[in-house]
């Protein structure tokens, strides 16, 4: 009803099939709950399943990023063994669980209790994009495919470590 779907390759490949436009997060939980520390370090997880989905489709990538945004509280920690020995990967999807500090609760594990943001400057730039032909069999070219994830991984981390040298401090740029 809101535009949103599950992400999943069957709904990915529909969307696409019918003309529309996708928003894909390949990092997800990893990226988004990442240390505070590693807050200006691309984490994709090495999915490349967009890059695939380009080739097949002959669609455009286009990398986005933001420095700020992993500073509206700090995550201390992230674990992939906690998500997975805690049952939460299996009954939630995600792939990580942060031990978070910020307001209201303190020091809080999860990324699924509501909190109150610290007033962060996020900055956020767009590259060009990058674009694909319609090409099934370099779709099915694990090369092809590492080499134009590199390629654009790349690029996103050069974005980062530009906006990052942009800024004088954390939370208030």
């Amino acid at each position: 009803r809101i535009g949103a779907l599950r992400a999943s390759r069957r709904n990915a490949e529909q969307v696409l099939e019918a003309g529309g436009v996708l928003l894909i997060t390949p990092g997800g939980d990893l990226e988004a709950l990442r240390s505070f520390r590693s807050r200006n370090r691309l984490e994709l997880g090495g999915k490349t399943a967009f890059v695939e989905l380009a080739l097949r489709h002959g669609v455009p990538v286009l990398p986005v990023v933001n420095v700020g945004a992993h500073e509206v509280y700090f995550t201390l920690f992230s674990s992939t063994a906690l998500a997975k020995y805690s049952g939460l990967e299996r009954l939630t999807r995600v792939k990580t669980v942060p031990l978070n500090l910020g307001l209201p609760w303190g020091l809080w594990f999860t990324g699924f209790l509501p909190y109150l943001p610290l007033p962060a400057k996020v900055s956020f730039m767009v590259a060009e994009p990058v674009h694909f032909p319609k090409h099934d069999e370099l779709a099915a070219n694990m090369d092809a495919i590492q080499l134009n994830f590199a390629r654009i991984a790349a690029t996103m981390q050069g974005m980062l470590d530009e906006l990052a040298s942009r800024r004088r401090l954390p939370v208030i740029g």
